[in-house]
């Protein structure tokens, strides 16, 4: 079952090879899913609760510096 969803999340036609698949795969596992997961559980609190994406770059001069932390603010 793991690596039949594992096969279908990041399929390797996707990538330009297995080592950028997985590189993909252990980032999401090791920082995304864990940071969405606590944003999920904070959520649930009176605070308002935010969530950095860093592919995002409709920000001002995104398309030209990227995704850039507090480019939000």
């Amino acid at each position: 079952l793991v690596t039949e969803t594992r096969t279908r999340l990041y399929p390797l036609a996707d990538y330009e090879n297995t080592k950028k698949a997985f590189g993909r795969l252990a980032t999401d596992a090791g920082l995304g899913c864990p940071t969405y997961l606590g944003l999920l559980a904070a959520a649930g609190g009176p605070p308002k609760t935010f969530y950095y994406r860093f592919d995002f770059d409709g920000m001002i001069l995104g398309k030209t510096l990227g995704a850039v932390h507090a480019m939000e603010i």
